[in-house]
């Protein structure tokens, strides 16, 4: 689903260049879930960004689905990220006037969907998750755990190929995180979603089929996870 080659990520300041990814080579098959380790600093965030076409590398080439990105226009990219991919973030990233179901509701009115089957979708989105009696509840209302599960139900209401979460656990207690993984699990497990997730914590990151280490700017090596540890 995604072949990661040579990728190279450099942010110049004046005459200062800082390398953050150096040399990435990746290959995530469809329908895995993979977690993305490593000290504060070593380049998770940043090879996220760039597999998931939300900032462009210096170097290197990503491949999504056969699609090589590079030959991209930046509507074609934004096109491409709305269609295919899917996003959360570890700040939820909701609009705090809209209910939960609207929040939902408005990256597939931006896909094309009529008013109709964009509520029915996200009505089933939100079910999904755990959260049937929450629809019109707006984030003010809603614990840190369930606005991070409305940021997932927006993410996969989209039907993407590959869904993209960066720290989805990093602002929550350990109850509301493992029910974030919990849910990241279930879709994995049920609908063969491709998950790439950012994380720094172990034992969620273990949740995962895979675990690849990175280490200033390069991957330092990667574990597999058996099915006993599911």
């Amino acid at each position: 689903m995604i072949e990661v080659t040579d990728l190279t990520k450099n942010y110049t300041t004046g005459p200062v260049v800082t390398k953050v990814l150096q040399g990435i080579n990746l290959f995530v098959p469809s329908g895995e879930f993979l977690s993305i380790m490593g000290k504060s600093g070593a380049g998770k965030s940043t090879l996220l960004y760039q597999m998931s076409l939300l900032d462009l590398p210096s170097s290197g080439r990503i491949i999504i689905d056969g699609v090589n990105t590079a030959d991209f226009s930046d509507k074609a990219r934004m096109n491409f990220r709305l269609n295919r991919l899917g996003y959360v973030f570890q700040d939820y990233a909701l609009l705090p006037e809209l209910s939960a179901v609207e929040n939902v509701i408005v990256p597939l009115l931006m896909q094309g969907l009529n008013k109709v089957d964009a509520y029915a979708r996200s009505i089933e989105a939100l079910d999904a998750v755990g959260l049937a009696h929450r629809h019109d509840n707006r984030p003010s209302q809603l614990s840190g755990g369930e606005q991070q599960r409305v940021s997932i139900s927006r993410a996969i209401a989209q039907k993407p190929d590959i869904l993209f979460a960066d720290e989805p656990t990093a602002n929550l207690d350990s109850t509301s995180g493992q029910a974030v993984i919990e849910v990241m699990n279930k879709l994995h497990a049920e609908r063969g979603q491709t998950i790439v997730m950012v994380t720094h914590e172990l034992e969620y990151a273990r949740e995962a089929d895979r675990i690849i280490y990175l280490e200033d700017g390069q991957i330092s090596g990667e574990e597999k996870q058996s099915a006993a540890n599911h």
